[in-house]
């Protein structure tokens, strides 16, 4: 991801009304555009403040579809930051399945296991699911300021991730070219 593209965020429920509260609330994070931000951008580069983030947010009803645009993702050099699973998707996989199959192909991906149901073993979870540091839980019904607090965090965390990868491969190029 570079700086001048957007945030890529999956999310999969199996309920529409919950798909268009996601999009809701993560569209309110949209920067505010003005003439005199446009002129301002234009004239000293675009500001990186991470409170005008912007986001692609691709939303699908089911498990597969989830795992599909993942691969999809990493297949085109886009990769997705964060995905946001419902844990019951019937009749497909469920968002732990998802999950595990995301896990696979992409590590670095901050993943969101969201249930209205007090069941769900964290611990368990966090075993199948690893690493720990990159797997959340949210609750339903969420609020519109948590969700968009993980969206910044996350948007945050990616770009630091890219801006250590791009370091440590301009050091390995230039110890490599040092060394012979």
């Amino acid at each position: 991801m570079s700086p001048t593209e957007p945030f890529r965020v999956l999310v999969a429920d199996d309920e529409p009304m919950l798909l268009d509260s996601y999009r809701y609330v993560i569209d309110d994070l949209a920067p505010r555009r003005d003439r005199i931000t446009e002129l301002g951008d234009q004239l000293f580069g675009r500001s990186e403040d991470p409170a005008n983030l912007e986001v692609e947010l691709v939303c699908v009803r089911q498990g597969e579809p989830a795992v599909a645009q993942v691969m999809e993702g990493l297949r085109t050099g886009r990769p997705f930051g964060a995905a946001f699973l419902d844990v019951r998707m019937p009749p497909g996989i469920s968002g732990l399945e998802a999950a595990k199959r995301i896990r696979e192909l992409d590590g670095l991906i901050s993943i969101v296991i969201v249930s209205g149901f007090t069941g769900v073993d964290a611990r368990e979870i966090t075993r199948d699911i690893p690493p720990a540091d990159r797997l959340f839980f949210l609750a339903k019904p969420f609020q519109a300021r948590e969700l968009q607090q993980y969206v910044l965090s996350f948007s945050a965390r990616h770009e630091s991730d890219r801006k250590i990868r791009e370091a440590e491969a301009t050091r390995s190029r230039n110890l490599h070219q040092y060394c012979g």
